[in-house]
């Protein structure tokens, strides 16, 4: 496989000392030579895909919106590196602000199927003592509450939160 931005050809990358991830994790050095081939070019650094050619850049102009469906498995895209405004928009239709700037003076990129605090909350809730909560599930009796504590700071759902098993000091 060529990159279809500068034409080079595929070469492992240097400068990572292969004998010491051989010894410490034996299956390291396949997936990181794999992922580092799959995701850039070495000869002029740009993202590309699993047949070589260069991803798009997602650069929203000021005031535009981008909507990126977060359900992709795939990537798709490079993000920009200046600075957006991020939203998530929920399939109920609540758009929550992530980061927050002024649309009028930066893009915004809107990732689309992310689910809201109140549906990530609703969604943990329902998998209390359930066997669809791979936790609740196992057999062990020596694991976190699935509710956890009034009063925790973490997030957990007895205080308002959306973390199901929360695992700070207060709550396990």
């Amino acid at each position: 496989m060529n990159c279809k931005q500068c034409g080079a050809e595929d070469r492992l990358q240097i400068g990572i000392d292969w004998d010491w991830y051989d010894r410490q994790y034996p299956a390291t050095r396949a997936r990181f030579i794999e992922q580092d081939m799959r995701e850039k070019c070495w000869s002029c650094g740009w993202y590309v895909d699993a047949a070589g050619k260069p991803l798009p850049l997602i650069e929203p102009a000021h005031g535009e919106v981008i909507e990126v469906d977060s359900r992709a498995d795939v990537r798709s895209f490079v993000l920009t590196d200046k600075p957006v405004r991020i939203e998530h928009r929920c399939d109920c239709d609540a758009i929550e602000v992530v980061v927050d700037r002024s649309p009028n003076t930066f893009g915004t990129i809107r990732y689309l199927h992310s689910p809201c605090t109140p549906c990530q909350r609703a969604h943990a809730l329902a998998l209390n003592g359930s066997p669809d909560c791979p936790i609740c599930a196992e057999p062990t009796t020596f694991k976190p509450d699935h509710m956890g504590s009034p009063g925790c700071r973490s997030g957990s759902l007895a205080s308002g939160g959306t973390q199901a098993h929360c695992t700070c000091d207060t709550c396990f």
